[in-house]
């Protein structure tokens, strides 16, 4: 019941989840370093190349993030799916009528 959502989304959203957690990584160490760097970056005119990598990092960001959010709904849509017609299945047994 209550157990069992949380349950099955967690574990059927392991891979879009670790995806995420290394785009937020790769985003962070990505601008941290260019800041760290900043007087190399412009020393050597790379700011458009760092911008354009941190823009690629950002991107797939956001691509897992909808991934993640995306697999969350649809595990969800199934289970609640599932528990719906268990549930219709139990009341016709019964002869429940609304």
């Amino acid at each position: 019941g209550a157990f069992l959502l949380p349950w099955l989304s967690a574990r059927s959203t392991v891979a879009e989840g670790t995806r995420l957690a290394q785009s937020t990584a790769a985003l962070r160490l990505s601008a941290l370093d260019t800041l760290g760097g900043i007087r190399e970056v412009r020393a050597f005119g790379a700011e458009g190349r760092m911008v354009a990598m941190l823009q690629a990092r950002e991107t797939n960001l956001f691509a897992a993030q909808e991934a993640l959010v995306r697999k969350t709904i649809d595990e969800t849509t199934v289970v609640c799916q599932r528990a719906l017609a268990r549930g219709a299945a139990l009341l016709q047994r019964f002869n429940f009528r609304l």
